[in-house]
């Protein structure tokens, strides 16, 4: 028996060697170069540029713009709504907010006065399924419209065949398609 000991130590030696190799390899505390310490890093990288919709003017209105749209930290969508050429809308009048696939497939977000004209700039934050529709693709686009009669609209909501499909949209003023990757999206 006394000549298997010094045997045994050398296995058990060996063992733990390996093991605390193995521990090490797998805690990524490897070989301390500039790689390893950006390898956290590149994994949460974004692709470059933000998804955005550069907006034209519809038919001669003279609305253009740009809306950029946001994954936040929370993973809640931001949208950033910047238009240029509006005209005054008080009272009635109200400019809405579209992200749509289509005509007959298409959400509102928000309805604006714009009290002095020139310019509107809102932060909105739309349903987190916005969201979803920019990544599957279906509603990759943006439409403005001025309603008139803003009481007339929402009581045309009785009237739609769905919540998607509105019958009144008002006169639309400005258009522009989604590009870019989305800001805060896990790269994959």
């Amino acid at each position: 028996m006394g000549s298997d000991r010094p045997g045994r130590a050398v296995l058990c030696g060996l063992l733990c060697a390996c093991t605390l190799g193995l521990a090490v390899l797998a805690s990524g505390c490897g070989g301390g170069g500039s790689e390893d310490s950006n390898a956290a890093a590149t994994v949460k990288k974004v692709e470059s540029g933000p998804t955005e919709a550069t907006l034209h003017a519809i038919e001669g209105s003279g609305v253009s713009g740009k809306v950029v749209y946001i994954e936040q930290p929370s993973g809640l969508p931001l949208m950033k709504i910047r238009l240029q050429g509006v005209h005054k809308a008080t009272g009635e009048t109200q400019y809405f907010i579209w992200q749509m696939g289509s005509r007959h497939h298409m959400t509102s977000f928000a309805s604006y006065h714009v009290p002095h004209g020139s310019r509107l700039s809102v932060n909105l934050e739309p349903s987190p399924e916005s969201l979803g529709w920019l990544k599957e693709g279906s509603k990759t686009q943006m439409l403005i419209t001025r309603v008139a009669n803003d009481d007339d609209f929402f009581a045309s909501e009785e009237d739609w065949p769905n919540a998607e499909d509105p019958t009144e949209i008002g006169v639309p003023v400005a258009r522009g398609t989604f590009t870019g990757a989305l800001v805060g999206a896990a790269a994959g």
